[in-house]
C-alpha cells in the first residue's frame, strides 16, 4: 500500500526487447498517486551482442554486468549504460527523462490518463515523491 504522507509513488524496472535484430535496454517508469497510474520509458541503448543473448536467455544485466566486468553492484551504481557509455550516462541519468515524461500525464493539460493498468512492485527500484521535492529511497 502508498504510505499516506506521500503524494506519489515511482516504481522503476529495467527491460529489454529486440528491435531490428539488436537487444536493447531500456527502463520502464510507472508513477501512481493512490487513484491514476502512468508509464513511460527511458531512452534505449543497444547491449553489445554477447550480452544481449545472454539477457535474452533471462539472465538478469546486473549480475552478468558483475561477472563480464569483475566489478560489483554495477546495477546499484552506473549500472550498463555507464559502462558502455564510458560513464558519460549513467543508470539514475537514463531513467530521468521517463520520470519527467510520466508525471507530465498529471500535470499537463493536455494528458489523460489511463487507470486499467497495473503496477508490477516485484523486483524494481522505487523511490517516494513528496509534494515539497524532497526525495527518499528505498
Amino acid at each position: 500500500h502508498l504510505d499516506e504522507k506521500f503524494d506519489f509513488f515511482c516504481a522503476i524496472e529495467g527491460g529489454v526487447e529486440r528491435i531490428y535484430g539488436k537487444v536493447m535496454c531500456f527502463g520502464v517508469v510507472c508513477i501512481s498517486n493512490r487513484i491514476k497510474k502512468a508509464f513511460a520509458l527511458s531512452p534505449a541503448f543497444p547491449l553489445p551482442k554477447k550480452v544481449g543473448e545472454e539477457v535474452m536467455k533471462r539472465k538478469e544485466l546486473g549480475p552478468l554486468m558483475d561477472t563480464l566486468t569483475g566489478m560489483k553492484g554495477m546495477k546499484r551504481g552506473q549500472g550498463a549504460v555507464g559502462f558502455f557509455t564510458n560513464g558519460k550516462i549513467t543508470r539514475a541519468q537514463l531513467y530521468v527523462p521517463a520520470v519527467i515524461l510520466a508525471l507530465s500525464c498529471f500535470f499537463s493539460p493536455f494528458n489523460k490518463m489511463d487507470d486499467s493498468s497495473n503496477v508490477s512492485t516485484t523486483n524494481h527500484d522505487t523511490f517516494l515523491i513528496k509534494s515539497n521535492n524532497r526525495y527518499d529511497y528505498e
